[in-house]
């Protein structure tokens, strides 16, 4: 599917009770309002509420992997671009859209708790894109040995974690000291961790 059209992505946000003003995102109607004109053809393209945020929010991932295949060069050993990629996840915090990008995640995952069929088809999405940046810090050194699949997979999923929390502390706050460097200090300190990577592929299920 090819990027999805502006209009539509801006009916979606909409019908979620999502707004967009002077950088800032405010929820409306508890964030469940469906627009009973508008629902109908956004189903019939994406199969269902669940197929159209799904859809959402991969075109907002769809651009960060292009963005992080240049901001982590494939040469670079695994501390190096696990850094590379933490100060360019850091960079994303100053973005003019940081604040909506927040108010929309939370509005996501608030919706997704409460529908399963959504909270699956938004944890695939998700998965997805964290498939790309397995593969991205597969087969990278480190410690003399090679990255494995398995190894990357705990790694990302650890990031994530990492990310996604200081991400939310940076928007609104709460973390004033966390900055370019502190990012890539703590999760090369996270990728360090021999109970991270030294496991073998039983371990890791």
């Amino acid at each position: 599917m090819g990027r999805l059209p502006r209009e539509l992505l801006t009916a979606a946000r909409e019908a979620h009770g999502i707004r967009a003003a002077g950088g800032a995102a405010r929820a409306t109607g508890g964030g469940r309002r469906r627009d009973a004109g508008w629902w109908p053809s956004g189903g019939r393209m994406f199969g269902s509420k669940g197929g159209l945020v799904a859809a959402l929010v991969t075109d907002r991932l769809r651009p960060h992997q292009e963005e992080i295949e240049q901001a982590v060069p494939a040469e670079l050993a695994l501390l190096e671009a696990v850094g590379a990629f933490a100060r360019h996840y850091r960079r994303s915090c100053d973005a003019p859209a940081a604040t909506s990008a927040l108010s929309l995640q939370i509005t996501l995952l608030d919706m997704a708790l409460h529908g399963p069929e959504l909270r699956s088809r938004l944890a695939a999405t998700v998965q997805t894109q964290e498939r790309h940046l397995i593969a991205w810090f597969t087969g990278r050194s480190h410690n003399g040995q090679i990255v494995a699949p398995h190894q990357a997979q705990r790694l990302v999923t650890a990031l994530r974690a990492l990310f996604v929390g200081l991400a939310q502390g940076v928007t609104l706050g709460l973390a004033p000291e966390a900055d370019e460097r502190f990012f890539a200090d703590t999760a090369c300190a996270l990728a360090s961790s021999a109970a991270l990577l030294d496991q073998d592929a039983d371990a890791s299920g």
